[in-house]
């Protein structure tokens, strides 16, 4: 009876096994029905019971309290109940119930108070509408609540009662009373109904069992014949229960085979992987409609299907429930038709013709090719949803009616020629339109495929123009110019040029044959030209002996060139006249003849001059340094034979005797080493101008350990450059520099390079020294010159000569640019400019 009344959660819908869902339902209403009024009555009973406390001169204060403090309990119930909490509702009025008979006892003084009878509600409340536990732990707590109250009764601990009666106590019999009477009328009526549903839902269960059976026979031929495939597998291993005939013939396997074995030991899956993930899948979810799945028939053929499966419940157990559908074919003509419509938008794409898709009511774009994009200057994702007019509208609108008007009626257009200026830079296009107009889902649209004449046109138009320009050249030129036919030779053309060459009008040229006509001075010349004309179908300056019309013989050149006229072959022959410019180079290269020989004749003197000069060199590297050689030996003998005696004055012009000769020695080096320049070998190479100029600079300084210079070379400094003598080039601008900082107390040498104006590389030799007068700056690379005098600087003044020379062999060349004490600057250039 419990279960019935009391669904094991009031008003959640679930359904006791055995009974249908709407018992509980329908109980659970009843059951709130029944507290709602219970409620009610409460609180219209304890309110009249409280303020008539206060008019019964044998209730006292703390009864009447007692009792007030049961309307906010009651009145918190009631929300509950509202709130559909109605467990909680019933197990607080059995509590309250309780602590209301416990407060009441021993405020009266006796159990044997009216208050007692809450005890009895209590447990009446609580058997007919809680769990059987609780009406154990009501019972209980009510019987140890009495036993303890009579104990104390007993033993005196509470206070003497009043045993008189009244209205009140009457009121309070009748109250009780009737909430029990209430709850024990409601819960009978509960149960009754529950009763007759229990009856209905078995009458209606046998029913089902009847129509079940003959639903099952239904089933069976319904899944018998279904041209779906339809299998059942159990829910454990997967055993398979049952198969129709479209499964057999699918997968080329008999029921028999099929039935009691594993799904997963029929091999039905492409893939093992996938019947696991789907297997997976299914067991979490318990559901899959309409998978896409790669299945295998028993001959090993692989197909597309769509599987779906579903736990249902199949002769008293759950199964699963799989619907399969072959889309092999369906998958064969979709991918046929996507590859027909990935070729058709490739042809759509690729197509030379622009072809663009408008909506012909709205003359909106739809879709367009690349080579639509290109003629109309835009972009494809720009252009659609743009209307046609908005990049072809100058002068269309008319054309546009007419054409409309036209494709209402005929359905298509071909070869309609348009032209207009383009909208981004005005360039007149002439195309020929063909427009075709077709309906879809009620939509008109329009494809216009346009081939772009522009160029053609332009080329005609060019063509035109250049035949005229030719006419107009070939009439004007100075050049002999004719058209003769290959076939007959017969000249079918010729300009002025061509008959003042050849000494008569031009019209006496026409058609004339220029075989017969003897215009060919050589039989030989003509047939040779002729052939080697037929090979190339060129010919450029072709010499060729011509014969005026008077008989004069003249040397001529022809460029003839291949070309059709009226379908047939001809030449294009212009003729100049070399006669006198051959007579020219013949007197030319006789002169050239003599030249020759006057070159020789100069060679010749030169390699006497070079012998002169290498035996003065000889002489001057021995014959002049002999005596240089004696004076400063003999004048050191004298120094030392006479240094005793000699005075301070005599010593020092002794030494002024040696210094020269020194000096002179020096002169003589310098000499030979600057008419060596010209006549040494030369080879240029990657040299390393950093490593060079920093070993030279580190010679310096240990040559003069007793100066500080600050020198800088920058690293990684190369040159295509003779070695040889770019050492000597550097050696002497180095030299210059460190020779010209000797007076200064922080002096400074770099070498580096610069980029010129022109973007060109040029070296760069800097100093803070004595620095020189530009104005003397071209006189400083002749030998011997001097810009400081030799009381201040040592030095010859050959070594910006020789500096100059070596630049010269490079083709490079240096300038300079300084201030008198604050230094100089060299740049040069190591290859022409």
């Amino acid at each position: 009876a419990r279960t019935m009344i009391m669904p094991p959660r009031m008003g959640s819908g679930t359904s006791a096994p055995g009974a249908g869902p709407d018992i509980h339902n329908q109980t659970a209403v009843d059951v709130r029905r029944a507290l709602s009024i219970s409620l009610r009555t409460l609180l219209i009973g304890v309110p009249m019971l409280f303020a008539a406390s206060f008019f019964d001169g044998t209730t006292t204060l703390h009864e009447s309290l007692a009792l007030g403090m049961l309307i906010p309990c009651i009145i918190a119930l009631h929300q509950l109940h509202r709130a559909g909490h109605t467990e909680w509702v019933f197990a607080g009025i059995v509590s309250m119930l309780v602590v209301y008979g416990v407060a009441g006892v021993i405020l009266f003084g006796s159990i044997r108070a009216p208050a007692a009878l809450a005890f009895v509600c209590a447990v009446v409340v609580g058997g007919i509408f809680l769990a059987p536990r609780a009406l154990v732990a009501s019972v209980t707590v009510c019987v140890v609540a009495v036993g303890l109250l009579v104990h104390a009764e007993q033993a005196g601990w509470m206070k003497t009662p009043v045993y008189s009666i009244s209205a009140v106590t009457w009121l309070i019999y009748v109250i009780v009373l009737a909430a029990v009477a209430l709850n024990i009328f409601y819960a009978r009526n509960v149960l009754n109904r529950a009763l007759m549903r229990m009856r209905e839902q078995r009458q209606q269960r046998h029913l089902a069992v009847a129509a079940l059976s003959q639903s099952d026979d239904l089933f069976q031929s319904l899944f018998r014949n279904s041209p779906a495939a339809l299998f059942i597998t159990g829910t454990g291993a997967g055993s398979v229960k049952e198969v129709n005939q479209a499964f057999e013939q699918m997968f080329g396997l008999s029921r028999e085979q099929m039935l009691g074995r594993a799904n997963a030991q029929l091999n039905l899956w492409e893939s093992e992987t996938a019947r696991t993930a789907y297997s997976a899948e299914l067991a979490q979810k318990r559901r899959i409609v309409e998978r896409r799945m790669r299945l295998k028939r028993s001959n090993g053929e692989v197909f597309d299907a769509i599987v779906s499966t579903e736990l249902m419940s199949w002769r008293g157990t759950p199964n699963w429930f799989s619907v399969i559908t072959d889309v092999s074919s369906e998958t064969r003509a979709s991918d046929a038709l996507r590859a027909s419509e990935q070729r058709m938008q490739a042809i759509f794409e690729s197509s030379p013709l622009a072809v663009v898709v408008t909506n012909f009511d709205t003359r909106i774009i739809v879709d367009l090719n690349q080579r639509a994009a290109e003629l109309m200057a835009t972009s494809r994702e720009e252009a659609i949803g743009q209307t046609i007019a908005t990049y072809f509208s100058e002068g269309s609108e008319e054309l546009n009616q007419r054409a409309r008007a036209h494709l209402e009626i005929h359905r298509s257009i071909q070869d309609l020629p348009f032209s207009l200026p383009r909208r981004d830079d005005g360039e007149r296009l002439h195309l020929s339109l063909s427009v075709s107009l077709f309906e879809e889902g009620g939509v008109r649209y329009a494809v216009t495929s346009a081939i772009d004449l522009t160029s053609e046109i332009e080329a005609r138009q060019a063509l035109e123009h250049s035949e005229a320009l030719f006419s107009v050249a070939f009439r004007l030129s100075p050049i002999g110019m004719a058209i003769t036919r290959i076939g007959d030779g017969r000249i079918l053309d010729a300009n002025e040029a061509a008959g003042r060459l050849l000494g008569c009008a031009r019209d006496e040229l026409l058609h004339l044959d220029s075989v017969s006509s003897g215009l060919w001075a050589l039989e030989e010349e003509r047939r040779q030209f002729l052939e080697m004309f037929a090979q190339s179908g060129r010919l450029t300056a072709y010499p060729r002996k011509t014969r005026t019309r008077a008989g004069e013989i003249l040397d001529t050149l022809v460029y003839a060139e291949r070309v059709e006229l009226n379908g047939e072959a001809c030449i294009l022959a212009a003729t100049l006249d070399v006669t006198q410019e051959k007579r020219q180079a013949e007197e030319i290269q006789a002169l050239n003849a003599s030249l020759e020989g006057r070159v020789k004749e100069r060679t010749a003197q030169l390699e006497a001059a070079n012998a002169e000069l290498e035996a003065f060199s000889y002489s001057v590297s021995h014959d002049l340094r002999a005596p240089l050689r004696a004076i400063d030996g003999f004048t050191n003998l004298l120094v030392m034979d006479l240094k005793e005696r000699l005075s301070e004055e005599e010593r020092e012009l002794v030494q002024r005797i040696l210094a020269n000769t020194r000096r002179m020695a020096q002169l003589i080096d310098d000499l030979l080493d600057l008419s060596r320049m010209g006549r040494a070998e030369f080879k240029r190479m990657d040299v390393d101008l950093s490593g060079m100029a920093t070993e030279i600079l580190m010679q310096l300084a240990r040559a003069e350990p007793e100066r500080q210079v600050a020198w800088q070379v920058q690293p990684m400094m190369r040159a295509p450059c003779d070695a040889g003598l770019v050492r000597i080039l550097l050696e002497n601008l180095l030299g210059n520099a460190w020779k010209f900082t000797g007076k200064r107390d922080e002096a400074k040498v770099k070498f580096a390079t610069e980029r010129q104006g022109d973007g060109s590389l040029c070296w760069v030799v800097e100093d803070n020294g004595a620095g020189f007068d530009m104005r003397y700056a071209t006189h400083m690379y002749s030998a011997f010159a001097r810009l400081h005098r030799m009381d201040e600087y040592e030095g010859t003044g050959i070594g910006l000569a020789i500096v100059r020379r070596i630049l010269e062999r490079h083709g490079g060349r240096i300038w300079a640019e300084s201030t008198p004490g604050e230094g100089a600057t060299f740049r040069f250039t190591l290859a022409p400019d």
